[in-house]
């Protein structure tokens, strides 16, 4: 799980320093959408690699399905609004 935390901290990291650098202006309930978005699938990537250890594989998929994909769209929200201002 440590190695999950890593790699989403560099992750979030990198998407903040590319907002930074590309002086990109995000509203606050952006920020708070992607957080939330984040969030739920942390919850999620912990919840499948758990399942699969306890030998639950169908447990683990459906989780994936049932939070995971809504988590993916949460976070994509916020992205697909941020590129279209950009662009326009």
């Amino acid at each position: 799980m440590f190695f999950v935390g890593v790699v989403f901290t560099m992750a979030v990291a990198a998407a903040v320093a590319l907002i930074i650098v590309k002086k990109v202006s995000v509203r606050w309930w952006e920020w708070l959408i992607f957080g939330i978005g984040v969030a739920l699938l942390i919850f999620t990537v912990q919840n499948f690699i758990m399942a699969f250890g306890e030998q639950e594989p169908q447990a683990a998929w459906m989780f994936w399905l049932f939070t995971g994909l809504p988590a993916l769209i949460i976070i994509a929200i916020p992205a697909i609004l941020v590129f279209k201002r950009l662009n326009n």
